[in-house]
């Protein structure tokens, strides 16, 4: 039953879809020398993903979530390399803030903050 629901669902769906026509694709960041692509990369599948789930474009909320946090708090990797996976599991685990409350600053080490932290996002 469940490989035939499967089937049907991959049977409608188009062979290509170009998410960046539909603004459920965020702003592109400068990640500088600091080797955090992973960071980027999991903040930014996961901008996508809350667009795409709530109906709303990069326009309409301007989500930018702090790619910072998952380089000093998510133990997912550093300026050296680390990996997606690590990261969004820290997001499930925690809770990942806008780069308004922590801005990049393209470094790995511990990061302090005074705010309180949490994903506002409606």
């Amino acid at each position: 039953m469940q490989e035939t629901i499967i089937r049907r669902r991959m049977q409608s769906a188009p062979s290509s879809k170009d998410w960046r026509q539909e603004g459920k694709v965020s702003i592109m960041k400068n990640q500088g020398q600091c080797g955090g692509c992973w960071a980027f990369a999991a903040s930014g599948s996961i901008e996508s993903s809350y667009l795409i789930a709530t109906g709303r474009t990069a326009q309409q909320t301007q989500i930018d979530l702090s790619d910072q946090q998952l380089l000093s708090c998510s133990g997912a990797g550093s300026c050296n390399g680390g990996g997606c996976p690590g990261a969004i599991d820290y997001v499930a685990r925690a809770y990942l803030t806008t780069t308004r409350n922590i801005p990049y600053r393209a470094f790995d080490g511990e990061y302090t903050h005074t705010h309180s932290l949490s994903l506002l996002l409606q």
